[in-house]
């Protein structure tokens, strides 16, 4: 399984950001869209207790199940953050949000956030307008 490694940091100055991207030989691949996140656990937590999310994103016309875990083996927080990823779109976010709460899984977080992603076609980069200040990962 991949392990998802990255590293974010503060952004002060977007549209410096966005230039040094261009510079660096980035090209803009979604423009700066609505980003809307709900995170699903049972009542007491168990999925927290175990460092694991199970999310539902709506982004960009797209709506994305994703589940991550930290790796079997090998760092899990050093200087980067390191995680295994599991992601699939889905066709209904609503219908899926019931299943989850059949199955004893419920709303246990929610936020949002404006997300541009910028890519050189070897790496990636996204930029989040969040209500705590802006933030690029790679």
């Amino acid at each position: 399984m991949p392990v998802e490694t990255e590293i974010k940091f503060r952004v002060d100055d977007l549209p410096g950001l966005s230039s040094r991207l261009v510079l660096a030989g980035f090209t803009l691949q979604t423009p700066r869209s609505f980003e809307a996140n709900v995170l699903y656990d049972t009542p007491t937590r168990q999925m927290r207790a175990r460092t694991e999310i199970l999310r539902i994103r709506n982004y960009a016309g797209r709506c994305i199940l994703t589940h991550k875990r930290l790796p079997d083996q090998g760092p899990g927080e050093d200087a980067h953050k390191h995680r295994i990823e599991t992601e699939t779109e889905v066709s209904d976010g609503n219908n899926l949000a019931l299943i989850f709460h059949s199955m004893g899984l419920d709303p246990a977080f929610r936020y949002e956030k404006w997300r541009t992603e910028w890519s050189d076609g070897a790496g990636h980069c996204v930029v989040d307008e969040t209500p705590i200040g802006n933030f690029a990962e790679l």
